[in-house]
């Protein structure tokens, strides 16, 4: 299996969802476009994609032009049944990929926050038969409306379209399902003195709900990676058939 990767900044890894990809045998090729990395043109090498979290918008092109460059390969990903997971930022340019708006919440939303399975996700193949209710980690100041025909699998209180899917394999999901406890103390190290005083209620807990939350949340983000690449695998398979 040959995964491309989009890391779009140099803190937001492929975390979990890489380890898992490459225990199962995966090759890896991760561009870094904030290294000079370039994004492919096609799929046609490649039996996956994963878009992961940055700092930057969906919408800002202009500062980050490479971002035109990753909505039609993730169509074109889609459009030959080849999986694709995006996350966070993913999430968000999947949606406009597909001709939805990303807006600017009022608010931004950070911490373990508590997401609840839709009735759709009994029957989703990174779903099914997982516990309703899971807390996972969050960090997204835009959110979107859902592509034509999407369905909606994972919902919170706050920002409802949490996790999706359209056609048969491309995945939206806007948590940070990726992540373990390195990589969020990283991210927060980097946060503006503005960040932590608008968030105090993340903040001033933020190693409480790390301890309290992250391996159930890991262990959720490795059973979503195994069923993903098995999504992988079993496309390669057919495809070579």
């Amino acid at each position: 299996m040959h995964i491309l990767v989009i890391q779009n900044e140099r803190l937001g890894p492929a975390g979990i969802v890489g380890e898992v990809a490459e225990a199962r045998g995966a090759e890896l090729d991760t561009v870094r476009p904030f290294d000079g990395g370039a994004v492919p043109g096609g799929h046609e090498k490649y039996d996956g994609l994963v878009v992961l979290g940055g700092i930057m918008g969906a919408n800002d092109t202009e500062a980050h032009p490479y971002l035109n460059d990753v909505f039609p390969l993730i169509r074109g990903f889609g459009a030959a049944g080849k999986p694709v997971l995006g996350i966070c930022l993913g999430a968000q340019m999947i949606a406009r990929a597909y001709g939805k708006p990303v807006t600017r919440m009022a608010r931004t939303e950070i911490g373990f926050v508590p997401l609840t399975l839709t009735d759709a996700a009994a029957s989703d193949p990174l779903l099914a038969g997982l516990a309703p209710a899971h807390r996972v980690m969050e960090w997204h100041d835009d959110t979107f409306d859902l592509p034509d025909g999407a369905v909606p699998l994972m919902t919170g209180e706050t920002v409802a379209n949490q996790v999706y899917r359209v056609r048969a394999s491309v995945y939206g999901f806007q948590c940070h399902l990726e992540v373990r406890a390195d990589i969020v103390d990283g991210w927060i190290g980097a946060a503006s003195a503005e960040t932590r005083a608008a968030h105090p209620d993340f903040f001033g807990r933020a190693d409480e709900q790390i301890s309290t939350h992250i391996d159930a949340a890991a262990a959720f983000a490795e059973t979503v990676s195994h069923r993903w690449i098995d999504l992988v695998a079993t496309r390669r398979t057919l495809a070579a058939e």
